[in-house]
């Protein structure tokens, strides 16, 4: 129904909208010169019945009959297209010989006078009063007003032919009616082209985006004028280009970390199974050593696989969310306490401050994993030794932080912005790359942000790093 193109629906509706309020425009002028002429019409009868009246009490006050002061002003007090007829009770006493064929002005209107309907009107009206006597080609305005002349109580009626105002407004139609239909067309050809004019810059874009693909992410629009609308839509495409290319250059970096990460177990258990098959017969602790290989290697391809699944779901928003009330402090102790063995085989000593009374809402296992996540990731880091901290604290009233310190060679500035994206693995005090995937901190900060809370990494004063994890209190 509606036309497709922006620039035909924005004419439409501007030549709608200028049609109504043209329309509009011309039906009140109309209706307002027609209460206007109404009124000036109405003014000028009673002013002209008035002096009628005036004369005929002022002959009669001489002394003169009153029939006869009263049909001598008839003949003798006339305006152009103006009849009196004067009305004693219901009686029509007098009559305006105006309209008389003898008397007939040559510029008045050949229009015949319906004096019976007029009568008719006048009696039923009763005093002073003004209406309009209708016929086909536009009436008669007729204004009454009521004397007292010579003891006769007279109604004088001052009856004006609406016939020329009638053509005139006649004339003022077929001019709107004309004129209004060019008016519009000519405003929706101007309209269309203004509307043309101003959607350039979109169709511009339009093409300028149709050419960007993967290839060519760090192509931008251009807007000719950065301040308007259309400049603040260029604005936020290219912030959506700037957000879709850094998530390409991640998903890239992802599979090319994954497919590492994988190659490596899978590598493996292929090398133990190819180096067993070579040998029709070999002892049964070689086989052992290889099936544990290949079960450690199946292990690790297992835990990066879960690790992965488990970030799948929650980027897709799928992962339930548990509300069970639980207490921090006792599922920080266990997480700490299923770490103590790695620590220890590193010689690191791990200090657990008495936590307080700290009930938040989740999983304990969430929780727990969080923990071991970051606090193996400070073993992995500190120097054998050293002493990784673990504090739980509370800021406010509604939140509660766990804090992991180290004591190792701390996190570099051009390192901490890709400190938890996936599959990123720092350096361990030059001994290169530690063990694991690269995947703790990512899935700890998942787990935090499903909890309601974050993970963030401070600022610290010397060596060494510190993860906050920050979850709310349960005030239920």
């Amino acid at each position: 129904m509606f036309p497709r193109s922006i620039r035909a629906r924005l004419t439409m509706w501007y030549t709608l909208v200028l049609g109504g309020i043209v329309t509009s425009f011309a039906i009140g002028s109309l209706l307002l010169n027609r209460e206007l002429s109404k009124r000036r019409a109405d003014r000028f009868l009673r002013d002209a019945a008035l002096t009628f009246a005036e004369e005929v009490a002022t002959e009669t006050a001489s002394g003169a009959p009153f029939a006869e002061t009263l049909q001598a002003e008839l003949k003798e007090y006339r305006f152009r297209e103006i009849d009196f007829f004067v009305f004693a009770g219901d009686t029509l006493v007098g009559r305006s010989p105006v309209r008389d064929s003898s008397h007939q002005d040559t510029e008045a209107e050949d229009v015949d006078l319906d004096v019976a309907r007029l009568v008719a009107t006048i009696r039923l009206a009763r005093g002073e009063a003004a209406f309009t006597v209708d016929d086909d080609e536009g009436g008669f305005r007729v204004a009454t007003s009521r004397i007292d002349v010579a003891s006769h109580r007279l109604v004088v009626a001052a009856v004006q032919s609406w016939h020329g105002y009638a053509e005139t407004q006649e004339l003022i139609t077929l001019a709107y009616s004309l004129a209004i239909p060019l008016l519009l067309l000519l405003s929706a050809g101007s309209g269309y082209w203004l509307a043309s004019k101003g959607l350039a810059p979109v169709a511009a874009m339009s093409r300028e985006a149709a050419q960007i693909g993967r290839d060519n992410l760090s192509a931008r629009l251009v807007a000719s004028n950065p301040r308007d609308e259309i400049g603040e839509l260029a604005a936020v495409f290219n912030e959506m280009l700037e957000r879709l290319a850094s998530a390409f250059a991640q998903q890239e970096r992802f599979l090319q970390d994954a497919s590492h990460e994988l190659r490596s177990p899978v590598t493996a258990v292929r090398m133990e199974a190819d180096v067993s098959l070579q040998q029709p017969h070999r002892p049964e602790a070689q086989y052992r050593e290889s099936l544990s290989t290949i079960r450690r290697a199946a292990l690790r391809l297992g835990r990066i696989v879960d690790d992965l699944f488990l970030l799948a779901r929650f980027d897709a928003r799928r992962r339930p969310v548990s509300s069970e009330r639980i207490d921090l402090g006792e599922a920080v102790h266990d997480a700490v306490k299923s770490v103590r063995s790695a620590a220890s085989d590193r010689n690191i000593r791990l200090q657990l401050a008495d936590t307080p009374d700290a009930p938040v809402r989740g999983r304990s296992a969430d929780v727990e994993r969080i923990v071991v996540n970051l606090v193996d990731n400070a073993v992995k880091y500190a120097p054998s030794g050293s002493t990784v901290s673990i504090v739980v604290t509370t800021p406010d009233q509604h939140w509660f932080v766990v804090r992991v310190f180290d004591e190792g060679p701390g996190i570099p500035p051009a390192v901490k912005a890709r400190i938890f994206e996936r599959f990123y693995r720092g350096t361990a005090g030059g001994d290169g790359r530690v063990e694991g995937a690269g995947l703790g901190l990512p899935i700890a900060r998942a787990l935090a942000e499903s909890l309601g809370g974050r993970l963030d990494l401070e600022e610290m004063a010397g060596t060494g790093a510190c993860f906050a994890f920050w979850i709310p209190r349960d005030e239920s």
